[in-house]
């Protein structure tokens, strides 16, 4: 089993509430305001990539024929596979967002690992549109919660999250 499955290592989570002052807070609201503008953009690159891929006649053609093929055979599978080199030939994979949101980082001044926890967020949304049952990608009007996760010691992995909740 993989390091840091829930399986294999006891978890443990901490919330600890944040005493700031207000001046900390605008800052805060101010750096979440940015990753949720980076958040955007990198929706909106990414469906002009979308647009323009499902333009492609021999997209058009790979979709007809895994909606002709006959469910969980052998055919279907393959045509799956050839979707999946598709989407990558055309920059759908998390590695390619995380490329794309580096010059919004640094237009922004974002942390590296904070931009890439934004695109992953982006690659999550339409990893579901593309192989579950999601509709469409959506932008987001506010971004309340930023992640970020790393290595502090060989035998440690530490995750966090940042929530930001205004005070009323």
């Amino acid at each position: 089993m993989a390091f840091g499955s829930k399986n294999s290592t006891p978890s443990f989570v901490l919330t600890l509430p944040l005493d700031i002052s207000l001046n900390e807070q605008d800052y805060l609201y101010k750096e979440f305001k940015k990753c949720g503008v980076i958040y955007n953009q990198l929706v909106s690159t990414t469906t002009k990539m979308w647009h323009q891929l499902r333009k492609t006649r021999k997209y058009r053609e790979l979709m007809a024929a895994i909606a002709k093929a006959t469910p969980d055979s052998d055919e279907q599978k393959t045509l799956f596979k050839q979707r999946e080199k598709m989407l990558k030939e055309y920059r759908f994979s998390e590695d390619a967002f995380h490329k794309l949101v580096v010059p919004y980082a640094k237009h922004y001044a974002i942390n590296s690992h904070i931009a890439q926890a934004v695109a992953s967020d982006v690659w999550k949304a339409w990893s579901t549109f593309f192989f579950s049952k999601g509709k469409e990608v959506h932008y987001k009007s506010a971004l309340l919660s930023v992640r970020r996760a790393g290595c502090l010691f060989d035998n440690c992995y530490l995750s966090y999250i940042f929530d930001y909740r205004p005070f009323a």
